[in-house]
């Protein structure tokens, strides 16, 4: 005996296709919240249309503040306005973009962030979702970086000491002044490996030139 397979309503149609919008909006709520940075979409007016919790974590904004807010009133400096927005721009035109810029929170202060957008395109509009990536520590380190290289330059260029430091990986030789006359030439990029090789201590060459090859 053959089964009648029982005609669905439309009500119940509606309601299965509710469920799974339902399912498949929760599981991309679930993802933007697991994203470490900031995630946003805007439209092409730059107009603040979603966000994950991370955003007013960082800028202190709730909510009810951050709904539909221009994202260059709110979190750009002035000086900064054209070059977003030509980033902003060349994401709805050219697809992607990329942007390196302090972004602006609520007290006034400022952090610097490496964003990336995306164009999209959702019930026939597009929008631009993107992610925003703190890079407050990477600066500290590079400030830092910078500034004990600039006192060691200082400190061997005032001794007049013939001092050398060689960085394997990236393939950087740094000298004093003085020694770099003592090697005769007019720059560090003008001395060959071998050059430099022959003037350290014959007991100490072979450990140098090991440390090298690893």
């Amino acid at each position: 005996m053959s089964k009648v397979r029982k005609k669905k309503t439309g009500l119940e149609e509606t309601t299965e296709l509710l469920q799974k919008d339902k399912e498949a909006w929760n599981f991309s709520e679930s993802i933007i919240e697991s994203i470490p940075g900031l995630f946003y979409v805007i439209d092409e007016n730059a107009t603040l249309m979603k966000w994950n919790k991370n955003v007013e974590l960082v800028t202190s904004y709730s909510p009810e503040e951050l709904q539909g807010r221009n994202v260059l009133e709110y979190f750009v400096n002035t000086v900064d306005w054209q070059f977003v927005q030509e980033k902003i721009k060349e994401v709805f035109t050219k697809g992607k973009s990329t942007a390196y810029v302090n972004y602006k929170i609520k007290d006034g202060k400022t952090a610097p962030y490496f964003f990336t957008g995306v164009r999209t395109r959702i019930h026939n509009k597009y929008y631009q979702i993107g992610v925003g990536i703190d890079c407050a520590e990477l600066e500290e380190t590079k400030s830092a970086l910078r500034e004990i290289d600039e006192r060691l330059s200082l400190a061997a260029e005032s001794a007049e000491a013939g001092l050398w430091a060689i960085d394997f990986k990236r393939n950087h030789l740094w000298m004093t002044q003085k020694c770099i006359d003592l090697h005769g030439m007019n720059s560090c990029a003008e001395i060959k490996y071998e050059s430099l090789l022959n003037a350290i201590d014959p007991k100490q060459r072979i450990e140098f030139d090991t440390q090298k090859l690893g």
